[in-house]
């Protein structure tokens, strides 16, 4: 009887501790699988900010030494009408 109970003991022992094995990883992926996506929209979020503000950059690159690739590359037609709703006129 003994032999028994000892028998039904680690059997029920293994077949828990495999079960709860099995949830904590499926529990485990599917935390790290949002933060991935959380992370991933954040990084969008950045990059499209960054994007909106990267002319700066040449801003002040070309304010700390004049270029005329700079004017030619900036000012033109296509630029203007790409950036518009973003131009502000003071008059």
């Amino acid at each position: 009887m003994l032999l028994l109970f000892g028998l039904i003991f680690f059997v029920a022992r293994t077949s828990l501790l495999d079960g709860y094995a099995k949830l904590e990883k499926d529990k485990t992926l599917i935390q790290l699988n949002s933060a991935t996506k959380l992370l991933n929209l954040q990084s969008e979020q950045v990059v499209a900010t960054t994007r909106d503000n990267a002319h700066w950059d040449d801003m002040y690159a070309f304010m700390a030494k004049p270029n005329a690739a700079f004017l030619e590359s900036s000012y033109n037609d296509t630029n203007y009408v790409k950036h518009k709703s973003k131009c502000y006129f003071l008059w």
